[in-house]
């Protein structure tokens, strides 16, 4: 691969990593029944940055990724990882997956 294609596909990857990251905080956000301005007043991050970032318009740092996460009360990981479905854990029930009632076959 050549550094022009290394270059856009790096860029592709920034911005699907950009909008998959918005589309979960977005999820998590919508579980909680929160709207921006919530989650916004919650976390101390600013809603018009909050909405770029669902949007994936921006790369939001560290810092406000743990501070969304702990307003959510999940791991900043889970906000880095796919959805799973009903089995975003939260702090308290992290640990404590295997307390979980298991799915009906």
């Amino acid at each position: 691969m050549n550094t022009i294609d290394r270059k856009k596909h790096s860029a592709e990857f920034k911005a699907r990593a950009q909008k998959e990251f918005g589309l979960r905080l977005a999820e998590l956000r919508r579980k909680h029944g929160w709207s921006q301005e919530t989650l916004a007043n919650e976390s101390g991050v600013a809603r018009s940055y909050l909405g770029s970032v669902e949007r994936g318009h921006r790369n939001i740092s560290l810092e406000n990724i743990c501070k969304l996460a702990d307003a959510l009360e999940v791991l900043p990981p889970d906000l880095l990882i796919p959805p799973v479905g009903d089995l975003v854990k939260t702090k308290r029930s992290y640990m404590k997956r295997s307390d979980k009632p298991a799915p009906k076959a």
